[in-house]
């Protein structure tokens, strides 16, 4: 039997900080919700998230050239795991819970890890 290894201080720390600013970014959507379409709502949060990105991998000098296959995946990946799907929720937003909302997107890392 394997023994696993305890949770120090410094991984609840970041267990933490995950749950919270996921659970900012749900109570955030929930306000989003209603004053523009959610297509234009989903356009400017991952534009400024690429944007972010992409200056983060430029201070980290990270190699940003990719094959044309490369940028497929990217563009499938891109439109099915988060245009789309965030599009779906923003959508349900307007009639469902922000609460039910998480706990519904956050099943999504169980299905990616297959």
């Amino acid at each position: 039997m394997l023994k696993r290894a305890r949770l120090t201080a410094f991984d609840v720390l970041l267990y933490a900080t995950v749950v919270l600013s996921w659970g900012f970014a749900w109570i955030a959507i929930h306000f989003q919700v209603g004053v523009v379409s959610p297509a234009v709502s989903i356009l400017w949060r991952f534009l400024f998230a690429a944007i972010l990105m992409l200056a983060f991998a430029s201070l980290r000098g990270d190699r940003m050239r990719f094959t044309i296959q490369d940028h497929l995946g990217f563009a499938l990946l891109g439109l099915l795991l988060f245009c789309l799907n965030f599009l779906l929720f923003y959508n349900a937003a307007e009639t469902l819970p922000s609460g039910l909302l998480s706990i519904v997107f956050s099943l999504a890392s169980f299905i990616n890890v297959w």
